[in-house]
Parts: C-alpha cells; sequence; structure tokens
C-alpha cells in the first residue's frame, strides 16, 4: 500500500466506501509546482471567509444576549467561536499567489503504518510561493534556503538559540487556559440557574478548562524553578550527516545539578494523520500519529557555567545521511527533529523538548 505521491495533482482523497473498512492515511499531498495551502486566488474562499467571520460575530453576540434568558445562548456562542476559526482558516488559504513562483521546500518518503496495523509508505513534497526575491535565493542557494523561510517565524532558529517549545506557545497556553475557564465558569453559572443544556455544556467544558489550568500552572512551577531553558547551537542550521554540537543554558544553580546526570535523546519524528471509516460510521474519524522514525539518547553529567551560575547541558549527536530534513513551514503533516533534555532532582523534575532546524547535505535526501 502507498499513499497519493507528489505526482498525483488530485485535490481530494478517494473516500473510503461505507461498507467496507478502508484504511486512507491522508489526502493527497501537493506535487512540485503546486501549493499545500492552494494555488492561484479563490475568490469564493475569500468571499467565505467574510461570511464566516460576520457571522460569527453575529452568533458570539446574540448568544450572549440570549445567555441572559435562556442557556443556549452558550451554544450560540461556541458555535460564532467554530466560525471565526472557520474563517481565519478559509482567509489564510485564500491568500493571493499571483506574481510569486512555487518553491518545492523538500520531499520525503517514510514507512507508515496505520492504525489498524496495515504497512505502507508515505510520499510527501512541501511546495510554498514566495516572491521573486526569495524564490531566487532560495533556488540559487538551496541549503541556505531554510534562513529566507524562516526568519519572520522562527528568529531563534536563524540566532542558534533556540526556546523550548514550552517557552515558545506560553502565551498560546495561557491565553486557552483563561478563555476555557471564563467558559466553563459562565456554563456553571448557567446551569445553577437553568438546568438542562447548560448543565451539559458545563460537564463538557469544566474538564477542558481543568486540563488547561493544570497544564498552566505546572509549567508556571517548572519556569519558577528552573527558568526559562535556550539551546545554544555551535553552528545552524544542523546537516545530516554532520555532528551536531551545542549545549541546553538551564537556569538549574550549580549547587543543585543532578546527581545522576542528564538524559537527552535526539529524535526525528513523522507527524501525519490518517482517516478511517469503519462500517457503521457516517464520516471519517481522524487519528493523529507521531511516529520516531530515528532516535539517539545518552546521559552526560552538566557542566557548571561560572559566569552564569547555573549548569549547562552539552549536546552532541551524529546525524544519519538517511533520515529526511525538517519541514520548514509547519504544517499538520511533516517531519521534526526534536531533542529532548530530562533530569531527576528533589520535588518537581527538569525536562525541556526543543525543535532544531534540520537540513538535507549535498546529495541528501
Amino acid at each position: 500500500m502507498s499513499t497519493t505521491g507528489p505526482s498525483d495533482p488530485s485535490p481530494t482523497r478517494p473516500r473510503p466506501a461505507a461498507d467496507a473498512e478502508s484504511p486512507s492515511p491522508g489526502r493527497p499531498l501537493a506535487g512540485p509546482g503546486q501549493s499545500l495551502e492552494g494555488s492561484g486566488v479563490d475568490l469564493p474562499t475569500a468571499i467565505g471567509a467574510y461570511v464566516f467571520f460576520v457571522a460569527g460575530g453575529l452568533l458570539i453576540v446574540g448568544g450572549i444576549v440570549l445567555t441572559v434568558q435562556d442557556p443556549v445562548g452558550l451554544l450560540l456562542v461556541a458555535l460564532g467561536l467554530v466560525f471565526l476559526a472557520a474563517g481565519r482558516f478559509a482567509r489564510r488559504i485564500s491568500r493571493a499567489t499571483v506574481g510569486k513562483r512555487a518553491v518545492v521546500l523538500s520531499e520525503y518518503e517514510v514507512g507508515i503504518r496505520t492504525v489498524q496495523g496495515l504497512r505502507g509508505t508515505r510520499r510527501a513534497t512541501q511546495t510554498v510561493y514566495l516572491d521573486e526575491e526569495t524564490a531566487a535565493a532560495v533556488t540559487a542557494n538551496p541549503r541556505d534556503a531554510w534562513m529566507h523561510l524562516v526568519r519572520d517565524t522562527r528568529p531563534d532558529w536563524v540566532a542558534g538559540r533556540i526556546l523550548a517549545e514550552d517557552d515558545r506557545h506560553a502565551r498560546g497556553l495561557d491565553a486557552a487556559a483563561v478563555a476555557w475557564s471564563v467558559f466553563a465558569l459562565a456554563a456553571l453559572g448557567a446551569a445553577h440557574l437553568w438546568d438542562g443544556v447548560a448543565a451539559l455544556v458545563a460537564v463538557g467544558a469544566v474538564p477542558i478548562a481543568g486540563i488547561l489550568v493544570g497544564n498552566a500552572v505546572l509549567r508556571r512551577w517548572h519556569d519558577r524553578k528552573f527558568g526559562a531553558s535556550v539551546l545554544v547551537l555551535d553552528r545552524v542550521p544542523v546537516v545530516l550527516g554532520e555532528v551536531l554540537t551545542g549545549r541546553v543554558e538551564s537556569c538549574i544553580p550549580a549547587s543543585t545539578a543532578p546527581p545522576d546526570g542528564f538524559s537527552i535523546a535526539l529524535r526525528c519524528v513523522h507527524r501525519w494523520r490518517e482517516y478511517v471509516r469503519r462500517p457503521g460510521d457516517r464520516q471519517d474519524r481522524m487519528y493523529y500519529h507521531r511516529d520516531v522514525l530515528w532516535e539517539a539518547k545518552h546521559v552526560v553529567p552538566g557542566e557548571i557555567d561560572v559566569g552564569r551560575g547555573a549548569v549547562s547541558v552539552p549536546v552532541q549527536f551524529t546525524l544519519p545521511a538517511d533520515q529526511p530534513a525538517s519541514t520548514l513551514v509547519r504544517s499538520t503533516e511533516g517531519i521534526s527533529w526534536e531533542l529532548a533534555v530530562t533530569a531527576a532532582l528533589e520535588g518537581l523534575d527538569y525536562g525541556v523538548r526543543l525543535e532544531i532546524p534540520v537540513v538535507a547535505g549535498e546529495g541528501g535526501p
């Protein structure tokens, strides 16, 4: 079994039959000269985005007004938020690409295993549209293309001082925790006054808010104890087949360095989605996969950084030449190279995860 490859221009994938349990590892990917986000100006989609925004705003306002008299208004508010999210996504994929060149960023082929145990291969090509100047720079020097593509989205990669993933996403996670907490409290208040539908909404909202708040508290505790961690690379980007060297600058005081050292692991991870329709299902079920294609790990002692008065973790790995490079433009499917550093300490254990830019070497995959 193999999934749709880069030579297939079809914008949609075949639907599995309703009476058969057919796996479909994902939707066909764009091939050379195509974009994963759509090609050209899609006027209907652009108009649809504004319709979603307007409808979402009206639903939210109407829902807030209705909630004063009927808890069903909470459902309208939730639906309005969904419409706003749909409008944002539609606006993103409708952005014009006229006057821009399609540039293939990466291609890879990896083995996969579906939720039903079937094995196959996954072929993917990532293509983006760039202005003429950037496209010329990328095609003239492919090895340095990553810098042109991530200088706005990942300035820490360009600087070679990479932030931990929790630190990068802290604001978004905190905002989500606050938003869901407010929604859950409103649902509880409505349930106390009216019961019925509001109680059902509260049953769903409270656990989600609890998980997000718990995660936020744990991150705050970790940050207060250990501070922010930064991976300082000796060379960026990291190249397949060569040696990755650097250090993780933690804020662990020299007096509390872990006696058993630090466990560090470097992984090449393939993220992909699978759609399956089982007998009796009216629609596909989506499964999100994170397959580890390659992994190396070892334990190292910490080094005292006299200047900072804290512990640094030396990092050194020889990367394989036969694994795929990083997917530079973030999407739901692609390749990421992740460094995980952990250590056992009194009370809360230390742990950070960082994503690094890895590019193909000369003649690499």
